[in-house]
């Protein structure tokens, strides 16, 4: 949750499917949603470009405010889901149908990460 914590200005993000929503659940993903919109942190996230990924997002763009997904072959957005906000960078692990996390708070890294982002979201489509 410290990635929707307050004073963060956007979230973003590459990487997502439905594959990685049926791991972490959308029991969490809920009170992700709901604390980032306490907080009144817009998001943007990169979804593999796939049937079932298309649906999912589709309803929860629906569902939530000030959250939007763009598409983009699996190819382009790499092995692992990539999350970060102004101070944090988390990479989420599911290639094993295990949830693990690598968490750092390193500027640079999240720099060249933003830097990423932007690049894909550009590639991507709605």
């Amino acid at each position: 949750m410290e990635l929707v914590a307050k004073g963060a200005k956007e979230l973003v993000g590459f990487g997502f499917s439905w594959d990685l929503a049926q791991i972490y659940g959308r029991e969490f993903s809920n009170k992700w949603h709901k604390e980032r919109m306490i907080n009144k942190i817009p998001a943007r996230l990169v979804s593999y470009n796939d049937d079932n990924s298309k649906k999912y997002f589709d309803v929860r763009m629906m569902e939530w405010q000030n959250f939007n997904i763009r598409f983009l072959d699996r190819d382009y957005c790499g092995p692992s889901c990539v999350t970060l906000s102004d101070n944090l960078i988390v990479q989420f692990l599911y290639t094993e149908k295990k949830f693990r996390v690598i968490v750092s708070k390193n500027k640079e890294m999240i720099a060249v990460y933003k830097k990423h982002f932007e690049s894909l979201w550009l590639k991507s489509e709605q």
